[in-house]
Order: structure tokens, then sequence, then C-alpha cells
């Protein structure tokens, strides 16, 4: 049987007609090519795809990707499906509904009330896409993830990562280090605190450990799956080093440390059981593993297939 995939929200990965998800596996989508865009009405600058016409919604953005989710979650509840609901929620421009606006009043600072709205708007878009899924009596036959793709942008929606450093666009952990939560009744404990590092690359291998009961143990995929560890048959890290940026500058993160070397300054080195806000640099007291680190990222940058895109892309 096959399976069906829907894209729904922000498809952030080209918009010539051969990227469309559509030509990337996906049988449905709902959404935008482009980064941002208005949360209101419609935008000349990044037009609404139903599939590969461009459509009017007027819809509050957040509420119409949740609709869309539901409608395919109840469409296809008699066969295997796959949803990516790429919310953009809370992403800029910052703007919410009025009604939502009203419930946040006693937060004095605007940008904040209007963040806290924004993130409500999301809060109930992902119950209701639980309570499709519950509906449908597919709960405990879905596994579901909820992530973000990196930190926010602190200074321009009021947003806090504290007590992290740094936000969106550095490799600091206030940019690299994000929610992720994974769901599934009955067969992942809940509530339970894995430790251990992961990275959204383990989710395609772990999807593929959900969908077919095997783990994909391939050299090739850059991830692992997750279910061992999530499920409690395991208690090893998936992954014994870890890697951010280019071969040019990043983060590499091994056990408690993590090495930056970025904008051709000086490495840094923060132990980050004890400095989780990257405070003490003590990359002078440890050569020995600022070099282990900073080999191991050489060799791992080697191996990286060159940008197809100009920076800032």
């Amino acid at each position: 049987m096959r399976m069906q995939a829907d894209q729904v929200g922000k498809w952030h990965l080209g918009r010539k007609v051969d990227n469309f998800p559509l030509h990337r596996g996906f049988s449905e989508f709902f959404g935008y090519m482009f980064g941002h865009y208005s949360y209101f009405g419609s935008d000349p600058r990044a037009p609404l795809y139903r599939n590969s016409r461009i459509v009017q919604v007027d819809e509050y953005k957040t509420r119409a990707f949740a609709r869309e989710s539901v409608s395919f979650i109840q469409r296809h509840a008699a066969e295997p499906f796959f949803l990516f609901a790429a919310f953009t929620a809370t992403h800029l421009p910052m703007e919410a509904e009025p009604q939502m606006l009203a419930r946040f009043a006693h937060i004095a600072d605007p940008k904040r009330r209007t963040f806290a709205a924004m993130l409500a708007h999301l809060d109930e878009a992902v119950g209701d896409v639980i309570t499709a899924l519950r509906a449908q009596q597919l709960r405990r036959r879905t596994l579901v993830v909820f992530a973000t793709d990196n930190g926010c942008i602190t200074f321009k929606s009021t947003c806090r990562n504290r007590p992290l450093r740094g936000g969106k666009g550095t490799f600091h952990e206030g940019g690299i280090r994000v929610p992720f939560l994974m769901s599934w009744p009955g067969t992942v404990p809940a509530p339970r605190r894995i430790g251990h590092p992961v990275t959204t690359r383990d989710l395609f291998p772990t999807f593929l450990a959900a969908a077919t009961g095997t783990d994909h143990a391939n050299p090739r995929l850059d991830g692992k799956s997750l279910l061992p560890l999530a499920r409690g048959t395991t208690t090893a890290p998936p992954h014994g080093i870890l890697f951010w940026g280019s071969g040019g500058g990043g983060a590499v993160r091994r056990g408690n440390w993590k090495m930056l070397e970025v904008n051709g300054l000086p490495p840094q080195l923060y132990d980050l059981p004890r400095d989780p806000g990257e405070s003490v640099n003590l990359a002078a007291q440890h050569p020995t593993i600022v070099n282990e680190l900073r080999t191991a990222r050489i060799a791992w940058g080697r191996g990286l297939v060159p940008p197809l895109w100009p920076p800032g892309v």
C-alpha cells in the first residue's frame, strides 16, 4: 500500500517548480515556498499554494495550516500516512489575531504580548492535530514529533533563550539547542526525559524504523533511529560526536565538551553541563581537547558536499 504524504506550511527548499513538495515525494501540499509572509490575507511576494496552484485564503495562517492538517488526517485515516506540518509560528512577522491578543492583555510589552499570542495560536493548532488523531482512533498508532529548527531572534520578537547564549544564526546553544518532544502512547514511555544530545537528522531513520519495524542502521545516513533510546531498550547515547556548520566554521560536541570556531576567531571550548550559558572559555586550559575536536571537525568538513547555492540563500 502506498503511503500518503502531506506537507503543510513552510517549504523553504527552493521556489522552482522542480523543488515543489509534489516533486519530492509528497502527494499533497498546502503552504508557502518562501521564508516568511504575512499571517493575514495574501502576500504577492510569497503566494500560498495548494499543490501547484496559487490560492487565496483570508484565514489566519496558523489556523489554516491546522485545518489542512486535520483534513489530511481525516481523509487518510484508513491508510498509512506521513504528515509534515511545518507551522511557521512564531517566525516573523509578529502578527496575531485580536481575540488572541486580548487573552494576553496583562503583558505590557506589545512585542512580548504578540509573541505570546502567536505561541498560543501554535499551541491550539498542535492540539487540533492531536485531537484529530484521537478522533480517528489513531493516537496509539502514530508517532508524533514536535521540534523547531533553530533558536529564536530575541531582539525582534522578545522570545527568550535564557539561560542559553545566542540565538538564530549562531552556533551557541541558543541557536542550535531547540525544543524536541516525541510521543507515541503504548510504545514510548511517558513522561521521560533523555539527556543525550540528538539531532533532527535522526528523524528520518527514526521514521523508517517506526514504519517498517526495522532499525535502518545505514552508514550513509547522518542520523540514527531514536526508537531504542526512546523505548528504553538502550541507554547508550546515539552519537559519540556531533557537528554543526561547514568546513570553514561551526561547532562540534563530544560528551560534555563543545568547541566553536567561527569568524576566524580563536577556538572556544565549553563544558556544557557546568556552563550551559557558554560564559567561561576553557580553551587555554584544555589545549589537547581543543586539538582533538578541531581535527575531528576538519575531517568531517572534508567529507561535505560543496554548497550548491551562494551564502545567505
